[in-house]
C-alpha cells in the first residue's frame, strides 16, 4: 500500500504546513532587532536566536520529510521490475 493512503485527510497536512510557512513569513515581515533599554543587541546575537529558533522548529518538518521519503524508498525497493519491457 502506497504511503499517502495512510494519511486520512492530507488536507490537514498541507494546511498545517502553509499555517507555519505563514507564520514565519509574518514574523520576518514584522522582525525588530532585540533591544532592552536603550541597548540594541547586535546583529550576531540576533543571528544565533533566529538559528536557535529555527533548529526547534524545523526539526519536525525535516523528520517528517526524511520518514517519508525512507517509506518511499522502501516501498520502491519492494517493486517488481521484472516485468517491465
Amino acid at each position: 500500500m502506497h504511503l499517502l493512503h495512510h494519511i486520512k485527510k492530507p488536507e490537514i497536512v498541507v494546511h498545517c504546513l502553509r499555517s507555519r510557512q505563514v507564520i514565519l513569513i509574518v514574523s520576518w515581515a514584522r522582525y525588530e532587532p532585540l533591544t532592552k533599554g536603550s541597548y540594541t543587541y547586535p546583529e550576531w546575537a540576533n543571528a544565533i536566536g533566529w538559528i536557535i529558533a529555527m533548529t526547534a522548529i524545523l526539526a519536525v518538518p525535516v523528520v517528517a520529510v526524511a520518514q517519508i521519503l525512507m517509506k518511499l524508498f522502501v516501498e520502491y525497493k519492494d517493486l517488481d521490475f521484472s516485468e517491465v519491457k
